[in-house]
């Protein structure tokens, strides 16, 4: 993923769904969308974005990584 010293619009999430809560890390950013999925992109050497690969991603992907169970909290 190429550093950015500045704010840079993201790319992935669908049309229709608007970001909820967006989470930033050093290597990853995690947004959660109004459909109620995670969505991720950055660093994945080890899985970590939760998109079932190793790949690392440069727009927001889906995460398919979380079990059915987990509910998004109002």
């Amino acid at each position: 993923v190429a550093q950015k010293n500045r704010l840079t619009r993201m790319t992935g999430l669908p049309e229709d769904v608007k970001p909820l809560h967006v989470v930033c890390d050093y290597y990853h950013t995690i947004v959660l969308g109004s459909d109620g999925h995670g969505y991720a992109t950055g660093a994945n050497r080890f899985g970590e974005l939760g998109t079932g690969d190793v790949a690392q991603k440069n727009r927001l992907t889906r995460m398919t990584g979380l079990p059915e169970d987990v509910k998004r909290s109002e």
